[in-house]
């Protein structure tokens, strides 16, 4: 399972946008094929959208496939109705690598590491390895945290801007934005807004967002991580 890299690597490879349907929910992947090596797959955090990590996948220079979706009710997915289950982001992350083939090493950040730990958990052996970054996991007690610091701020977010380009200027002043790299921005402000009549709106509205936060304590797969069995690496 080597991951190789070679000069210009998979950034020369134009990604193929498509869907799939989980549970009726409509989820929303961009994949690029490769040549050898394992399939890379890449899950988001609450709030983002799959195209924060065009600059990971670009300057990991790596000529295996790689796949990355967006959560639902976030970038491209549909968005169904409240409330929120943690535990359908897994399944919708099985519905996603339903036709990968393995080996399959999942790369998760918050929400995005929580959604691969769980699937794994509905399915072992969809991964031969994980890197679960800053996983949401918690020990008990277990319950939704409305009142949650990032619940709260959730919902006092700017929900729509008049372009792209204020949306832009309007992140990059923002400290929580201000440290991205650049790439990473650009590309959450193309996928992260969606049209909505003259304006661009979040498409991970406010209310969704906060929802998603105030139940990352409500899953419970802390006391099932006995069940994943293939190595796992945890970056905080």
């Amino acid at each position: 399972m080597e991951a190789r890299r070679y000069p210009g690597g998979n950034r020369a490879i134009q990604p193929a946008v498509d869907h799939v349907d989980s549970s009726g929910v409509r989820i929303e992947v961009e994949r690029r094929s490769g040549v050898d090596g394992p399939a890379l797959a890449f899950a988001h955090a609450a709030g983002f959208c799959r195209g924060t990590w065009a600059p990971v996948i670009e300057d990991l220079h790596y000529d295996g496939s790689t796949v990355a979706w967006d959560h639902r009710a976030h970038g491209g997915s549909a968005v169904p109705s409240l409330p929120i289950d943690w535990w359908d982001t897994a399944r919708d992350t099985l519905a996603v690598l339903a036709d990968s083939r393995p080996p399959i090493v999942g790369v998760g950040h918050s929400l995005g590491a929580a959604s691969l730990l769980m699937a794994e958990i509905l399915s072992p052996g969809t991964f031969a390895a994980i890197v679960a970054i800053e996983p949401i996991v918690f020990p008990p007690p277990y319950g939704p945290n409305d009142d949650h610091p990032l619940a709260r701020g959730a919902r006092r977010r700017r929900p729509s801007f008049p372009s792209r380009e204020r949306a832009l200027e309007h992140f990059s002043a923002r400290p929580v934005f201000a440290a991205w790299d650049r790439r990473a921005l650009e590309a959450y402000v193309r996928c992260g807004l969606v049209p909505a009549g003259e304006e661009l709106t979040l498409a991970c509205p406010p209310e969704y967002e906060a929802a998603f936060f105030a139940a990352g304590a409500s899953h419970g797969a802390w006391d099932r991580l006995g069940e994943v069995r293939v190595p796992v690496l945890v970056v905080t």
